[in-house]
């Protein structure tokens, strides 16, 4: 899909049985996808996906000088399945009432980051210190929240730094893997 012209330029239909495994399905098709558009002589200066191994490594080593986002509403989902699992644990409950609000925060993070990774990265991590009420001290890019001030009789369940449900929520924030993809949502 061109979202200049909000245009779909190309669909691609593939069976299993026309690759080794229901996996290579989705490589397979962007690979065709983007011959086709080539073949047409369509420049392709960026394209979004998402997250799929074969198509990072694909992107990485035959398509270097197309830019790959990743999309932002299946790294939002993957987190809040996650967030919405540990939530079910009694003890981790607290965290089921801050996943959809986390979730917001991936797309918020995205659509405001202009593209900067490393600007990216530094607002996502700055969850960990809004969910415990604090509010500056971020980091050197994000140092603050920007949304006004909250109500001091503001009923919100925050988390204790340290606690349980602190601990698990980091583990899933910090996490190497997302960090680095998330370094990639698209910006669009």
């Amino acid at each position: 899909m061109d979202l200049t012209n909000s245009k779909v330029l190309d669909t691609q239909l593939i069976q299993s049985n026309e690759v080794s495994s229901s996996n290579a399905m989705e490589l397979e098709g962007l690979k065709r996808g983007l011959q086709k558009l080539k073949d047409e002589g369509v420049t392709i200066a960026s394209i979004t996906t998402d997250r799929h191994g074969s198509v990072q490594k694909y992107m990485r080593e035959k398509e270097p000088s197309i830019e790959h986002w990743f999309d932002v509403w299946h790294v939002a989902k993957g987190i809040r399945k996650k967030l919405d699992a540990k939530g079910k644990r009694k003890i981790l409950n607290i965290l089921l009432m801050w996943s959809k609000s986390i979730s917001h925060h991936v797309y918020w993070v995205a659509s405001t980051s202009q593209g900067d990774g490393p600007l990216v990265v530094e607002k996502w991590l700055s969850l960990l210190n809004h969910v415990i009420n604090v509010h500056t001290g971020h980091g050197q890019l994000f140092q603050s929240c920007v949304h006004g001030p909250l109500e001091q009789n503001d009923e919100r369940d925050w988390l204790i730094k340290g606690s349980k449900p602190y601990k698990e929520l980091e583990l899933i924030v910090k996490s190497k893997l997302l960090l680095k993809d998330i370094a990639c949502l698209s910006p669009a």
